[in-house]
């Protein structure tokens, strides 16, 4: 049964990968609202508390990913900088999605230094 219920979820999500995909081909602005907007954040965090039903870890979760957001930036501006340059899309989008990894990385180690550990659970 905990397998059904996984593979549910893993349809839904995909589908609503692929809605929001097709959105974007007709207008990305909205898509991009839609993504913006930290649903699967939201959507993680209630499941985390209603499976778990703790505040601390639905807490850790949304703070945890708040700083990994600042983090994540660098897919964005590395992804656009690079196309603006001319380089391929596929050569822009991974050097994008391992330059992000690498952000996140460094940005946890920094933010450990600081006091703030990221790693930690709950």
């Amino acid at each position: 049964m905990y397998w059904l219920k996984m593979g549910a979820e893993a349809l839904v999500m995909a589908a609503f990968i692929l809605a929001l995909t097709e959105l974007a081909k007709r207008n990305a602005y909205v898509a991009a609202v839609f993504i913006a907007f930290p649903l699967m954040t939201v959507l993680t965090v209630g499941k985390l508390y209603l499976d778990t039903g703790s505040d601390a870890q639905a807490s850790k979760m949304a703070y945890t990913t708040f700083w990994l957001i600042l983090a994540s930036l660098a897919f964005f501006v590395g992804l656009y900088l690079m196309q603006k340059a001319g380089f391929s899309f596929w050569i822009a989008f991974t050097t994008a999605v391992l330059a992000t990894v690498g952000s996140i990385v460094s940005f946890t180690l920094l933010l450990k230094r600081l006091g703030i550990d990221l790693m930690s659970n709950v």
